[in-house]
């Protein structure tokens, strides 16, 4: 800043102009005083944010359909060593007994011995073809005709097999082993000589004596005379029992192994337990942001905050409230299963009620893991085995409540099924013959399936009955590549092959025929078929009105159109049978639903979070949540405050701009008239000296 201290006067115009200005730079600094406050609690708010956020995180795990932490199970098997195994949700509780009689392996075969690994090896092609896979052709020329270089040329050429040499009491062998187990997966190979006259040995593979037989794994189920006794290629055997995956590590020789499935309730105590921490955290935090302390008359950054007052009041109304549509005997309140607010609203988990109810015991009642999740989650009670309730969401009321005499009951929705979901079932035109041979000639098949075409689809050579025919074409198409995620049932009916999609819905689809063996399956190439939604509405009773709400069918799932006042989103399955249902009728279910404490948490905090907009006829309108608006708020005050700090700036520099120019007109003024003063001295000096002469 310029300076023009007494250059003239000797007056310190600095320091007047300063104290001149003091005033302005006063209301600057508490401006920036007050900006610092807000941009303090802003950043303590964006704290609670994130707590927030940290206990929606928590409630997934209580929420989600079909994975939350009560349906989670555990499973043992009596002897690891014999047979380790995992479990999903849709595994069912209970006790499976099983033996291992034999083990799956992968096909090894061997060639006759070579004095070293890089002796020579007769030219030709040799085609290695692994199971239903390609055949894959290695040229073996003078590039690589030794036992290594044709170790490495096979497994450059294929992924289906792996190609090594063997020590063989100081001789030298080529293994060729398979990359899967199972008998599907043998190794079949052929050798073609360039050159009758070729001294060095072709590499000649003893099929007939391998290293290795291919065999499938062979499990027994139970030990009674009914027992069941199943084969499959791999050592993992996901089909067995649905929901369980085992990996097979050795056979158990007559050992009966048992395998346990059941709750995972260690899973749903934790998840429990996490939660009440994470609602703990935004309570703690948000009691520590609104301290006062009359002593030192000291305030928390956000203390008196009417947002952060209102949150924590509606989270705690939430967790206090009764959980209504819940099955009759069941816990309606987090208290029952000992879930209660302890000292400084934090909650706590008392007594062994949770764990109690995880068992099944509930006071003098019994009831089901699903009642206690009910508690927590979003719930459906059917009267129909064949209508389940599958989802929600915050758009969807749940089921009304009508007062019956004294007491309350839930008003269930009405499910209308006026037709059930149907699978693409493709009929063959012709009868099969009671015996059909399959060769080189007749063994390819295009199709559809679900809309995705296959590629390279064959049938394995041999004769097979109508039933084995029916199989063999199955267990090409659910295991062609390009079919990955389709599958399809094959039976016989009336001498017909049929083909039925597994799923349901207009996606279910079979057709687009066409390849070699359509004729000796029944085929013409114009057959095809494709499946059908099911259909419905949901219908309920509200204040004396019998009100019709629109469902979308997708498959076997019935879903309320988001349009819907009161079901929007409601999900169902629906599992009847075109036959079930009455021509020109339907077959009605009467489904109760309920919202959890936890997905109304979710909810709630979901509208804290809201952040949107609207269109109206005078322009775009923000939508904001309790956060979200006091974020904005924030922000906005900071924004103004630096606005108003910006003003006084400008205000302030124009004033002492005009102050420093004032002063230095006077510094100019008085520097002009000690001019004049001076020569005024000077002439007067002058006068007396001509006056003494």
């Amino acid at each position: 800043m310029p300076s023009i201290d007494g250059l003239a006067t000797g007056i310190d115009t600095t320091s007047i102009i300063n104290s001149l200005l003091s005033v302005q730079q006063r209301q600057i600094d508490t401006l920036n005083e007050q900006k610092q406050q807000i941009v303090a609690q802003k950043t303590a708010f964006g704290g609670l944010e994130g707590r927030l956020v940290a206990l929606q995180a928590t409630l997934r795990d209580l929420t989600r359909p079909d994975t939350n932490a009560f349906q989670r199970k555990m499973i043992t098997s009596s002897d690891e060593t014999a047979v380790t195994a995992t479990v999903s949700s849709d595994a069912a509780s209970g006790l499976y007994s099983l033996q291992v009689n034999s083990l799956a392996r992968n096909h090894q075969i061997a060639t006759q011995t070579y004095e070293a690994t890089d002796s020579q090896v007769a030219r030709g092609d040799l085609s290695i073809k692994v199971g239903d896979n390609d055949a894959v052709t290695v040229s073996i020329s003078t590039a690589n005709n030794t036992l290594e270089g044709l170790v490495n040329a096979i497994n450059v050429a294929t992924k289906d097999a792996t190609a090594s040499i063997v020590n063989d009491n100081g001789s030298y062998r080529l293994l060729l082993s398979s990359n899967q187990t199972g008998v599907d997966n043998a190794i079949d190979v052929n050798f073609t000589l360039a050159d009758a006259g070729e001294a060095a040995l072709a590499a000649t593979f003893d099929t007939g004596n391998p290293v290795q037989a291919a065999e499938d794994a062979e499990i027994q189920v139970g030990t009674g005379t009914g027992a069941i006794i199943t084969h499959t290629a791999s050592n993992q055997v996901d089909d067995l029992f649905t929901g369980v995956t085992m990996d097979l590590h050795k056979a158990t020789d007559g050992e009966v192994i048992q395998i346990s499935v059941s709750h995972d309730r260690a899973a749903a105590r934790e998840a429990i337990d996490n939660f009440v921490e994470a609602y703990n955290g935004v309570v703690e935090f948000a009691a520590e942001q609104n301290k006062f302390d009359p002593n030192s008359q000291t305030a928390s950054t956000l203390f008196g905050n009417r947002t952060l007052l209102n949150v924590t009041s509606k989270l705690a109304s939430t967790v206090m409230q009764a959980v209504n549509g819940v099955a009759d005997g069941a816990p309606r309140l987090l208290a029952q299963l000992g879930i209660r607010f302890g000292a400084n609203n934090r909650l706590e988990v008392r007594g062994s009620a949770f764990d109690d109810a995880m068992n099944g015991k509930f006071g003098d009642k019994t009831i089901s893991t699903a009642d206690v999740a009910a508690l927590f989650g979003y719930s459906g009670r059917s009267d129909n085995e064949y209508v389940r309730f599958i989802g929600a969401s915050e758009k969807t009321q749940m089921s009304p409540q009508r007062r019956i005499d004294d007491a309350v009951v839930d008003v269930p929705y009405r499910v209308e099924v006026t037709h059930a979901a149907e699978q693409a079932k493709l009929v063959a035109t012709n009868a099969l013959a009671s015996s059909t041979v399959i060769d080189q000639n007749n063994n390819t098949l295009e199709i559809s399936v679900d809309d995705k075409n296959s590629v390279g689809l064959k049938l394995r050579a041999g004769t097979y009955t109508q039933e084995e025919l029916a199989d063999e074409l199955e267990f090409q198409i659910n295991n062609n590549k390009d079919l990955a995620g389709r599958q399809v049932r094959v039976a016989v009916a009336d001498q017909k092959l049929t083909i039925t999609s597994v799923t349901y819905g207009i996606s279910s689809e079979v057709g687009e025929l066409g390849g070699t063996a359509l004729t000796d399956l029944g085929l013409t190439g114009t057959e095809s078929d494709r499946g059908e939604n099911v259909a419905g509405r949901f219908v309920f009773e509200i204040d004396g009105r019998t009100i019709e709400e629109d469902a979308n069918g997708q498959g076997r799932v019935l879903a309320g159109s988001g349009k819907n006042q009161y079901t929007a989103e409601l999900k169902v399955q629906i599992t009847l049978t075109p036959d079930q249902i009455p021509p020109g009728g339907s077959v009605d279910a009467n489904l109760t639903v309920s919202r959890g404490v936890a997905e109304s948490l979710n909810d709630l905090i979901d509208s804290f979070m809201l952040e949107s907009s609207e269109d109206t006829k005078y322009g775009t309108r923000d939508i904001l949540g309790l956060v979200k608006s006091a974020n904005k708020e924030f922000t906005q005050r900071i924004e103004s405050v630096d606005a108003s700090i910006e003003r006084l700036n400008a205000r302030f520099e124009a004033q002492r701009t005009s102050l420093l120019a004032q002063f230095t007109g006077l510094e100019s003024q008085v520097s002009d008239l000690q001019g004049i003063g001076s020569l005024l001295s000077a002439q007067l000096v002058n006068l007396s000296s001509f006056r003494t002469n």
